[in-house]
């Protein structure tokens, strides 16, 4: 072998030493410190391999099984998701299976799992970070405020079965404040209408006997925001209920007896801090 010949071989070495070489599939393991996203990976395999295979949020895959993602294929499937079709025209069809909230959270568990983190370039990179993946986002987006995609149920008014289940839940505890304080609370709010920073401010003697009505009591009200104006906050009438769990009569009385028995010198109606940040504390 001629000194050229050496030279150029030692020159090939150094050059392939330069570079990892490529990665082993049996190198790389599916992370598997989320398991809430586990469910939207199995549902997105299971729309890639419709209809052969089935997999639950249990099925682990390879680095090459995840690497035949491509962005058609993760477009499609939030498509699917948001307009039940996996085409869809923004101007004429309405999202309304899901949210975009949905399937902006859907695409980012799926990315949890991609192999390559990179964006999406020449047919190599995580797929979710395509631009025509957050278009399907956009387009979702720009139908909701148009009013025509799926209606916000993130808030909606309080059922009695689930306002009963809360006093519930709260009179299982054995402390005084979950059998006591905070039922009451939850039935002044209730009664008043009030909001939770509202019922806060109100003050120890704010409550009191009605002048006319021997049956009811009267109350001062604590609006904190959206009141200006002291006549636009009158005095309000309590009345009882004939269901003792709705009653703020019976578990005002309870809880008066058993705060000021402790607390005889609190300024506040339901905390015996008298700081400056009581009324935030409390909130919070």
């Amino acid at each position: 072998m001629s000194a050229d010949e050496e030279v150029e071989i030692d020159q090939q070495l150094q050059r392939n030493t330069r570079f990892a070489p490529p990665e082993e599939d049996n190198s790389w393991v599916m992370p598997t410190g989320k398991q809430q996203y586990h469910y939207h990976l199995a549902n997105l395999m299971n729309f890639f391999h419709e209809p052969e295979v089935k997999y639950t949020k249990n099925s682990v895959f390879t680095r090459s099984e995840l690497l035949e993602l491509n962005p058609t294929v993760i477009r499609r499937w939030l498509t699917m998701k948001a307009y039940n079709k996996e085409v869809y025209n923004p101007d004429v069809d309405a999202p309304t299976e899901v949210r975009s909230s949905t399937i902006a959270n859907a695409k980012k568990f799926v990315s949890f799992f991609m192999p390559n983190k990179t964006k999406w370039v020449n047919g190599v990179g995580n797929p979710t970070r395509h631009a025509s993946v957050n278009k399907v986002i956009s387009d979702v987006k720009k139908a909701e405020v148009r009013r025509r995609g799926k209606a916000d149920c993130s808030k909606r008014p309080l059922t009695e079965k689930e306002f009963r289940k809360t006093l519930e839940i709260f009179k299982k505890k054995s402390d005084w404040k979950s059998q006591i304080l905070y039922p009451t609370m939850c039935l002044w709010q209730f009664t008043l209408i009030g909001r939770n920073d509202d019922i806060c401010h109100f003050e120890v003697e704010d409550p009191r006997g009605h002048p006319i009505y021997n049956f009811a009591l009267s109350t001062r009200v604590r609006w904190s925001k959206n009141i200006s104006e002291e006549r636009n906050c009158p005095n309000q009438i309590i009345l009882g209920s004939m269901d003792n769990n709705f009653c703020i009569l019976i578990q005002l009385a309870i809880y008066l007896e058993s705060f000021l028995y402790q607390y005889l010198n609190a300024h506040y109606l339901f905390t015996e801090d008298t700081s400056e940040r009581a009324v935030t504390k409390l909130k919070n």
